[in-house]
């Protein structure tokens, strides 16, 4: 696949071997391998991290300072080299097929981004109870969200989101303030790409 997996982290040491654990097949198979920026971490992120780099393509940057978790995707997208790239989370669970189900679709209708259909949000780490489902088919069904005053009047803003490095660098990345950075990329993506 020509795709990069961006990885920010900051203190995920509680996280962050469940969540390359659920990528790791998938990196695999990935041009690009997987980029992680520490952004400053403090605990033990960068060691778990390490424990990895033999199993997997792992490209590790480690910034000095918290920047903030746009600048850390920013950073690692600007280091992708693929048509492609997927920012995942460093407290999420991926599945496999589903990103490669993704990626064959941008491939399949010549799209420049995609979204999950759904999203699951847990209570645990173990993942035995689900907090609630996030159906973006769903919301998006008898709602007209082809234009960005539907999308800010109905308050649905896409999650992470696997696009091409082409539309990404005609938005202009991530906000620089912090929270809200992938809603930012979002309406900066509908803005700058009609």
């Amino acid at each position: 696949m020509n795709l990069t997996i961006i990885i920010p982290t900051f203190n995920s040491q509680k996280f962050i071997k469940e969540t390359l654990h659920s990528l790791m097949d998938v990196i695999k198979y990935c041009k690009g391998g997987a980029i992680i920026v520490d952004d400053g971490s403090t605990d033990k992120t960068v060691k778990i991290i390490n424990s990895f780099k033999s199993k997997i393509k792992l490209n590790i940057k480690c910034l000095k300072k918290n920047h903030g978790a746009g600048f850390a995707k920013d950073f690692g997208i600007k280091l992708s080299k693929t048509k492609y790239f997927l920012v995942c989370d460093s407290d999420n669970i991926y599945n496999t097929e589903s990103i490669k189900k993704l990626y064959e679709a941008l491939n399949k209708f010549n799209l420049d981004a995609a979204h999950f259909q759904k999203g699951y949000h847990f209570f645990e780490k173990s993942g035995s109870k689900v907090d609630h489902i996030c159906d973006w088919l769903s919301l998006l069904k008898g709602n007209q969200f082809n234009t960005l005053n539907n999308l800010l009047k109905y308050n649905v803003l896409l999650d992470n989101f696997m696009m091409s490095k082409k539309s990404y660098l005609l938005s202009e990345g991530y906000p620089k303030n912090h929270g809200f950075d992938t809603q930012g990329l979002s309406v900066n993506y509908l803005l700058k790409n009609p």
